[in-house]
């Protein structure tokens, strides 16, 4: 790819990404040269942020639970079935664990090709990688898995 078709793909990353954003109603947090960030709130106060990653010829769409697992401490088992279930139900997406300064954080994925992306599909992965983080966050809350909104604390089942 030559210096001028680089800084061309750059700026439709860019001017893309807040097109389709402003056209669902939703704001950017911030876009740099291949990734942006949008935050999202639910009714009860829970923060969920999409972050979007351009890579070659995919565009990668993520929403972490605001959870985090060490080196030394072992995700529930419970958790670990039902994120491996639901990876069976899912039409679109996927559940994977991504490192992060040494801990492993459950995060929801989906890749959209570069060539198929427009606003349509963009507010499509967004609302349901939403959707599905937000029900397995509630779902983790209701189990007594983990409290607190944005600096959650994990639980072992039957430790609360």
């Amino acid at each position: 790819m030559s210096d001028d078709e680089h800084d061309r793909d750059l700026g439709y990353f860019r001017s893309s990404i807040e097109a389709f954003a402003e056209e669902a109603g939703w704001s950017v947090a911030f876009v740099e040269e291949r990734q942006a960030a949008m935050g999202f709130s639910d009714q009860e106060g829970v923060s969920l942020t999409c972050m979007i990653t351009q890579y070659p010829a995919v565009v990668e769409f993520a929403v972490a639970l605001p959870v985090s697992y060490g080196p030394d401490e072992e995700m529930p088992l419970a958790l670990c079935q039902q994120l491996l279930e639901q990876n069976a139900e899912l039409a679109l997406g996927f559940w994977a664990l991504k490192r992060q300064g040494g801990r492993a954080i459950p995060v929801v994925l989906c890749n959209v090709p570069l060539e198929g992306l427009d606003s349509g599909s963009f507010s499509d992965v967004v609302h349901m990688l939403l959707g599905t983080a937000g029900k397995r966050l509630h779902a983790l809350r209701d189990e007594q898995l983990i409290t607190g909104s944005d600096a959650l604390v994990l639980h072992k089942p039957g430790s609360v």
